[in-house]
């Protein structure tokens, strides 16, 4: 087995299993959601869960090659949607009624894709 580093997916057997996997997955679905969301209520909760999912699959040896191109605009859109949702006076916030909970879970979302963009 060829590794080059200590996460589940940095050597040659997960990278084949999750080239496998990711055949399954509906990246079109993905890719379609995140371009079809915006800063409004009834998209809030989609962000936070595409948001997820990019921030899982959204890493080298996982996400397709051929789709790769489009992550980066994706993650980008995603941190600055995440932000307007915690930023004073937002109606996310509104609807949370300023839990500072909420704003702790969104900001380590943020936080993680940030650190997926450093990683690339």
């Amino acid at each position: 087995m060829g590794a080059w580093g200590y996460d589940p997916w940095d050597n040659d057997e997960a990278a084949d299993w999750f080239g496998n996997f990711m055949k399954h997955v509906d990246i079109d679905f993905i890719i379609q959601t995140v371009e079809e969301v915006e800063n409004r209520e009834l998209d809030y909760e989609r962000i936070r869960a595409v948001s997820y999912i990019v921030e899982m699959l959204g890493k080298s040896y996982i996400w397709p090659v051929d789709h790769y191109a489009e992550l980066d605009k994706m993650v980008e859109k995603l941190i600055n949607l995440l932000t307007l949702m915690i930023e004073s006076g937002s109606d996310f916030l509104d609807v949370w009624e300023n839990d500072p909970e909420i704003i702790i879970s969104v900001q380590k979302q943020i936080d993680a894709l940030k650190k997926r963009q450093q990683r690339k």
